[in-house]
């Protein structure tokens, strides 16, 4: 079984995801993967949902939500948190979106990107193994 896993509660897959039953469906199942993993003797790790381009204020004040709950939970230091939001998010706008020159779609960081994240992830993790 693995020491280690990780969970990002929020998927610009959802189907529900701008709505507010959506992002309590997404709350859930980041306190359901905590439980699991502790229950399990797994170090549970948070990941913070990424960004996504041309969103209106109101869908990102949804994902926001999100971000702020696994922050929030991570902070009572059951989880592990890998803030992939922190590494993308244009928080000087209202709808978000990718800092500038991160990412390569709508929906996906580049290499530059993905090379912040790999620092993220490779930080957190020599921190816990």
């Amino acid at each position: 079984k693995p020491s280690v896993a990780a969970f990002c509660p929020w998927s610009p897959n959802d189907t529900d995801k701008y709505t507010q039953a959506g992002v309590d469906r997404c709350n859930r199942q980041a306190l359901q993967w905590v439980q699991y993993c502790v229950t399990n003797q797994i170090i549970p790790a948070l990941i913070t949902p990424a960004p996504v381009n041309g969103l209106t204020t109101g869908e990102e004040g949804f994902r926001r939500q999100v971000v702020q709950y696994v922050k929030a939970l991570c902070a009572t230091s059951v989880a592990v948190l890998l803030d992939r939001d922190s590494v993308y998010t244009d928080y000087s706008s209202a709808s978000g979106g990718f800092k500038a020159g991160l990412n390569s779609t709508t929906l996906h960081p580049n290499g530059t990107g993905y090379a912040l994240e790999g620092q993220l992830w490779t930080s957190v993790l020599s921190n816990i193994l």
